[in-house]
């Protein structure tokens, strides 16, 4: 499997609103401070993210988004587990897929949108 990476940033304002999917991949403990920074570029209707949903993220989202999460018709969601895990082969320009996983398991909230965002991160993981 081989991808490309059309944009790099560290920048919000440069990478988010062109975003639909906002997938956070970083400890609990940072996730709060990475929302204060993507929420002013959060399209309408975006999926809002993180790969394993320890540390309530949901919660952080609620109260980091506040009424955005309704104004802009934000889903929030969570995955159960890590999909896989990468190894590195050449620093920056490959890697080995390890363990990938059968079945991901996501919540979502508001919950009625769970079948909107795993067949989202179908296109995403298939």
């Amino acid at each position: 499997m081989r991808g490309k990476i059309d944009k790099i940033s560290d920048q919000a304002g440069e990478i988010v609103p062109e975003s639909d999917i906002i997938l956070i991949c970083s400890p609990a403990h940072t996730k709060g401070q990475i929302l204060k920074e993507i929420k002013p570029f959060l399209k309408q209707g975006a999926l809002v993210g993180t790969i394993f949903g320890q540390g309530a993220f949901d919660l952080q989202c609620l109260h980091v988004l506040g009424d955005d999460v309704r104004k802009k018709d934000l889903t929030i969601f969570s995955m159960q587990y890590v999909p896989f895990i990468c190894k590195v082969i050449q620093y920056g320009k490959s890697i080995n897929i390890i363990g990938p996983k059968k079945n991901l398991y996501v919540c979502s909230y508001p919950n009625e949108k769970a079948h909107y965002v795993c067949n989202a991160l179908t296109q995403c993981y298939y």
